[in-house]
């Protein structure tokens, strides 16, 4: 649990990258010092220390640029481990969903995440030594790695986020649209939000197959998001309809229920008059609602119909109309009185 999924230590690489540069140092100085002894015997002192400085000076550069070279090279080299990661990972068939809620993708990170703080130099190191050490680990021990990697100084996720963007850009088109890709580069914005960076992921990755995924990406979220306002909308005018409706219904249920009330209001106090009274009730059109809901029990004989006056008579003829039953018998028993 050191040096963390790699097989070469960044110690002795820096070292031998220093040795060289001492070495070529060293060659410059032994170019300059022969350039001056060539020239000892002509012209001035100044002339001489000049010709050997600008002599060593250039032949100095030529193992100058070849170190570069090397060492571009390596850099290369050193960030194609992504690549390496991504091809192993599909080999072991790990976990890679960007949005997965059951493993959290969590050896998949830890893989590429301790990677990455060994690439960036964060000390210590803290994972296994292979990819086969952490395949071998629990799910409890992932999960501390995880925590541990995430919650480095704001300085360190800086340095991390830094080695997951140069490996990202020496991926090769063919991991453009994985699964793989697109979940690294959601933990480097959450790297870059966590460590309060504002770098500008797009311009350090514009013109790679990780940039293009990253705006393939952002165009995505951007389109989810019309298309969630849209549904809102949506449903929010839905919502209105159906608020319309219950509320029509609730004055709907409300008037009935006033109705219902007055009738019962309206029968209790028919019940209690009298047949005389209940005949002038219904003359005077007092009833608000059709007279047919009266239950028959409580229609006025004819007999009652003697007492009412002409007018009387002639207007609850016109009310009991065409009704037939116990309407129609008070009907026949008002025009008898000579209604």
């Amino acid at each position: 649990m050191s040096e963390g999924l790699d097989h070469t230590s960044s110690k002795s690489e820096s070292k031998k990258t220093k040795y060289l540069g001492i070495l070529y140092t060293i060659i410059g100085a032994i170019i300059g010092i022969a350039v001056v002894r060539m020239f000892r015997d002509e012209g001035s002192l100044l002339f001489k220390v000049l010709g050997g400085t600008v002599g060593g000076f250039l032949v100095g550069l030529i193992p100058f640029f070849i170190a570069k070279k090397r060492g571009d090279e390596k850099m290369a080299e050193d960030h194609a481990w992504l690549g390496e990661i991504l091809n192993e990972a599909g080999l072991r068939k790990w976990c890679r969903g960007p949005n997965c809620t059951t493993c959290l993708s969590i050896m998949f990170r830890v893989a590429y995440l301790a990677r990455a703080a060994r690439v960036a130099g964060i000390k210590p190191t803290f994972g296994p030594d292979s990819l086969d050490a952490l395949q071998a680990l629990e799910s409890g021990e992932l999960s501390k790695i995880f925590d541990y990697l995430t919650a480095v100084s704001p300085k360190g996720r800086e340095k991390i986020c830094d080695a997951l963007v140069a490996g990202v850009r020496q991926l090769s088109p063919g991991w453009q649209g994985s699964d793989g890709l697109r979940l690294i580069l959601m933990d480097i914005e959450r790297l870059n939000l966590q460590g309060g960076m504002l770098k500008q992921l797009s311009t350090q990755l514009e013109g790679t197959p990780g940039g293009d995924e990253r705006q393939a990406m952002q165009d995505y979220a951007y389109r989810l998001s019309e298309l969630r306002d849209e549904r809102a909308a949506v449903e929010k005018r839905r919502a209105e309809r159906q608020q319309k409706k219950t509320d029509r219904l609730a004055v709907r249920l409300r008037k009935t229920a006033d109705r219902n009330s007055a009738r019962q209001e309206f029968l209790d106090r028919f019940t209690s008059m009298s047949a005389t009274d209940r005949l002038l009730t219904l003359s005077d059109q007092e009833v608000l609602f059709p007279i047919e809901m009266i239950p028959r029990e409580l229609v006025p004989t004819g007999n009652a119909a003697k007492s009412l006056g002409a007018e009387h008579r002639q207007r609850l003829i016109r009310i009991i109309g065409q009704r037939k039953g116990s309407w129609g018998r008070l009907r026949k028993s008002l025009e008898a009185c000579g209604g």
